[in-house]
């Protein structure tokens, strides 16, 4: 270097990472520190598809910036491209530190059909060159949906039928015409949806989908909806299954006991018929047998699974001695009929013994529901039940004085409360009496 003329050089840099070192006039070196670090933009997605958007309508897409370098970096500009895009959530200049981030939002609003292609440039100070984000998506005149986008009817009974409801939808800025609905499978049919029918954006139909099998076993099925829309034929799958019919019905209890009743006197129990089965039971007739008994409710009805009815059976001894007889329940179950056996004896009493010389009172804590308008009071003749309603008119009262005793015997006695709508508590605690002798 020592026969170089100083004089006629200029500046000769060395570049590096960061770091520029520069040999002034004087031969002696300058070096000189170039800001600490560098910016690098991490975009997420670099390319936007917003798949299928009905003309005039509006999808979104969220944009996300990470600064991974180790220095700041600006935005300084945004530059659109393309038909129905735009951006929003953002404004410039904007700065991101060093490990920060910025979201955005991008957006599609075609403004007709067919494909759309554009994109979003981000001039920065990061880089030389604009960050370019590219937008796609495709614009549809019109579509349909149908709420629910299928339909399962679970277990029906075969030759019954169970019913869906669902509704058609019109999106998209075009009308819309159904021109076709129909449905394939084994016991699978729609109505409520008259065809041809045009709707407009916006606009809803509803119609029923049923399933009515008619052997056992799983089934499945569509239902094709075929329109005018961008997917002309929209389906439904649908699944249910056939099961056979089973009857069945459940009495409660299968045996009566009135106890000693006075001659001239009535008491009544209740027994309970409920369908147990998966279809409907006919109960044909109720009928009873033994002197002193009788038997009402429940005749000529039809039960609904799960569904219950009440038969009253009374004891009105006309002579002293025991009784006896059947309660018979004729009914459309296999099996029928239902027995159910009866019991009793009637009893004389001289006046000063009589039956109504004997009276239970009870009383009992008020609740402390404050819907309560008051209270039933049961009586049994064994502590499992049946009970017996005493008062058909609920009472207001914490009492209440059971008259309807015979000497000799135990009773039973529990309480509900009621509200205004008839509804009932469980049972309160039982107490049980013992009405002496005569």
């Amino acid at each position: 270097m020592s026969s170089l003329d100083f004089a006629k050089i200029t500046v000769v840099c060395l570049a590096s990472f960061g770091m520029a070192a520069c040999i002034g006039v004087t031969g002696k070196p300058n070096v000189k520190t170039a800001a600490a670090g560098f910016a690098l933009l991490d975009i997420t997605p670099l390319t936007v598809n917003f798949g299928n958007v009905a003309a005039g309508s509006t999808a979104q897409q969220g944009v996300n910036i990470v600064n991974t370098g180790t220095a700041s970096a600006k935005i300084t500009r945004i530059t659109m491209k393309g038909s129905g895009f735009s951006v929003n959530g953002i404004s410039v200049p904007l700065t991101i530190e060093a490990g920060g981030s910025a979201n955005f939002m991008a957006d599609f609003v075609p403004g007709s059909t067919g494909a759309a292609s554009g994109s979003i440039s981000l001039v920065t100070d990061a880089n030389s060159s604009p960050i370019v984000i590219g937008l796609q998506g495709m614009g549809t005149g019109a579509s349909i949906a149908v709420t629910p986008s299928s339909g399962s009817f679970g277990d029906v009974v075969v030759g019954s039928e169970a019913t869906q409801p669902m509704e058609l939808k019109a999106a998209g800025s075009a009308n819309i015409k159904i021109t076709k609905v129909s449905t394939t499978g084994t016991g699978f049919s729609v109505s409520g949806l008259a065809v041809p029918l045009t709707l407009t954006p916006g606009q809803s139909a509803s119609f029923m989908a049923t399933f009515k099998p008619a052997t056992t076993g799983a089934k499945s099925g569509t239902i094709s909806i075929t329109s005018t829309a961008d997917d002309s034929v929209v389906t439904v799958d649908l699944v249910g299954k056939g099961d056979s019919a089973v009857a069945g019905l459940s009495v409660t209890p299968t045996a009566l006991s009135f106890g000693s009743v006075a001659v001239g006197k009535t008491t009544s129990q209740e027994v309970t018929l409920k369908s147990t089965g998966n279809t409907n039971v006919d109960i044909k007739s109720v009928s009873i047998s033994g002197n002193g008994f009788s038997v009402s409710g429940a005749s000529n009805i039809t039960l609904a699974p799960g569904q219950s009815s009440a038969v009253t059976v009374k004891f009105d001894p006309s002579k002293s001695g025991s009784a006896s007889g059947t309660v018979t329940v004729a009914s459309s179950v296999p099996g029928s009929p239902a027995k159910i056996s009866v019991s009793g004896s009637g009893s004389t009493t001289s006046p000063s013994s009589d039956v109504s010389a004997h009276t239970v009172t009870l009383r009992w804590a008020a609740s402390a529901t404050s819907t309560v308008v008051g209270y039933y009071v049961y009586r049994g003749l064994v502590g499992a039940g049946p009970f017996l309603k005493l008062n058909p008119a609920r009472e207001t009262s914490t009492s209440f004085m059971d008259v309807g005793v015979s000497g000799g015997q135990t009773y039973y006695y529990v309480v509900t409360a009621v509200d205004m709508g008839q509804v009932e508590s469980a049972f309160s605690n039982q107490v049980a009496v013992t009405i002496p002798q005569p």
